[in-house]
């Protein structure tokens, strides 16, 4: 069987929340998005993920659990994030 994507999970722990403006049009300024990103520490080095702002507000730092994720995306964290997404095996 061949997975379609390729699941990873990992002992974290949350160290970093950033929250940052972000222009998608350069030069439309009063148009902007605001990005949320988690930075992980891992056995494997550090993991940084772009979030929604559910998952953003849901997670501390200091949290400690299991990371699990599919390339850049989070399927899972501990027991604070759980995304329902399951992987299809054909």
């Amino acid at each position: 069987m061949i997975k379609k994507y390729e699941r990873n999970s990992i002992n974290a722990t949350l160290v970093k929340k950033v929250e940052s403006i972000h222009y998608p049009m350069p030069g439309n300024m009063p148009f902007h998005e605001t990005m949320y990103e988690l930075l992980f520490d891992t056995e494997n080095g550090q993991l940084n993920f772009e979030v929604s702002i559910f998952e953003y507000n849901v997670v501390q730092l200091g949290n400690k659990g299991i990371l699990v994720f599919e390339k850049d995306k989070i399927i899972g964290f501990g027991d604070w994030l759980s995304t329902g997404k399951e992987i299809v095996e054909e």
